[in-house]
């Protein structure tokens, strides 16, 4: 009896091994299938996906994930897979993250600020945290967490990267799903000050309770529009800013509407100066832009010293494309940051989806060359003003300060 006992346990084991054994290689077959079709994708749509790596390094990268699937999750996969797709450099062919993240977040949002990392706004019950910069995060460096986080994000240039990782440093998943996540879940942080150091461990929230957290415009100032494009007179200065944040009509206010209105209110309240800030302007269709460039380009205000354009690296794709074609065509001072989209680019992305996973990245088809022989990967200031963080305690903006004092 005990005999048969064991022969039964050993037919089991082999059998429940080779059932393992099988979904394993069916499992590693289809991810390599999903990976093929990737490849194969977007070489039949990309203009030109090799510029940076060779087609072999990013087979090699495939092929080293595909060696791990069986020991990774199904996120961890996709990561690994992001970071593949964003060694192509081109901030248009990505992961579509939307697919993945969950509503997930820590309370604070930080800012890359001269190679060190800050917090500059929390919600109300961390809100002694703000403005104190960031000497740990779950025990890691802030420029090792920085630069593993850069590995996912799809950019052309290191400007949109730290965008996109100031951004991504608040998502639980991109800590969770990169080996950088604490034991607890929680955020872990020492902080410091002029004062001395902090830890705080800050809990997980949903979406609705970090809303507030993503706008950064005051809209108690605005003269005249919608989010997308508004603009404040500011009246003692004789100045008006026009903030241009998406290139995208409003379906309440269309473009055209709000461009008579703002170029009815210069003529009739004499105007001296022009901010036209792009700063947080991340694409859109790039044709909206034209009635503003239309008018302004035969305007008493395109002279030197009379207009301003605010650029960063929030500024990207159309937005980046308006900054060339100001900067070309018209003369506009550039200040601020460089861009975080390069001035030669992909674009008008297509969406394709794995057959076995469903995995979608979305792959740029064209090429635009928004400023020829302009031998840069971003629009370039004429004046570097950087925001400090003595600036974002003090409420201060030193591109006014400058526009205001140049004469």
């Amino acid at each position: 009896m005990k005999k048969l006992m064991i022969i039964n346990l050993v037919i089991g084991l082999l059998i429940f091994s080779s059932i393992a054994y099988s979904r394993s290689t069916t499992n590693k077959k289809m991810w390599n299938q999903d990976f093929d079709y990737i490849i194969t994708e977007i070489e039949r749509l990309h203009p030109n996906p090799y510029r940076v790596m060779a087609k072999e390094e990013i087979e090699s990268k495939f092929e080293q994930l595909l060696k791990k699937v069986n020991r990774l999750n199904s996120d961890e996969i996709i990561f690994e897979i992001a970071a593949i797709v964003s060694s192509l450099e081109d901030g248009h062919t990505s992961i579509v993250w939307d697919q993945y993240l969950s509503d997930r977040y820590y309370p604070v949002k930080f800012k890359i600020i001269d190679d060190k990392l800050y917090i500059i706004k929390a919600t109300d019950e961390y809100a002694e945290i703000i403005y104190k910069e960031v000497a740990t995060i779950n025990g890691y460096h802030p420029s090792n967490v920085i630069d593993k986080m850069a590995s996912y994000c799809s950019a052309e240039n290191e400007y949109f990267r730290d965008f996109l990782v100031e951004s991504r440093l608040s998502f639980v998943d991109f800590y969770k799903n990169t080996a950088l996540a604490s034991k607890s879940g929680e955020l872990e942080l020492y902080v410091k000050d002029e004062s001395g150091y902090y830890e705080y461990n800050l809990p997980i929230v949903n979406g609705d309770d970090v809303k507030e957290l993503g706008h950064d415009i005051d809209f108690s100032n605005t003269t005249y529009g919608v989010y997308n494009y508004n603009f404040e007179h500011v009246s003692d200065k004789q100045l008006l800013i026009f903030n241009y944040n998406d290139c995208c009509t409003d379906k309440y206010m269309s473009f055209e509407m709000f461009n008579e209105h703002m170029w009815s209110y210069i003529e009739a309240n004499d105007i001296e100066k022009i901010v036209i800030d792009l700063s947080r302007n991340l694409g859109g269709d790039a044709r909206c832009f034209r009635a503003f460039f239309d008018r302004f380009a035969i305007s008493e205000l395109n002279q030197q010293g009379k207009a301003f354009v605010v650029i960063g690296n929030q500024n990207y794709s159309a937005g980046t494309e308006a900054a060339a074609m100001l900067k070309r065509l018209t003369a506009v001072e550039l200040i601020g940051q460089p861009t975080g989209g390069s001035p030669q680019m992909f674009g008008n992305a297509e969406y394709i989806e794995t057959p076995n996973h469903g995995v979608q990245i979305a792959v740029s088809v064209d090429y635009f060359d928004t400023y020829p022989n302009y031998n840069h990967n971003a629009i370039m200031p004429d004046h570097s003003i950087i925001k400090s963080i003595e600036d974002y305690k003090k409420s201060l903006d030193p591109i006014i300060e400058y526009v205001v004092a140049h004469q």
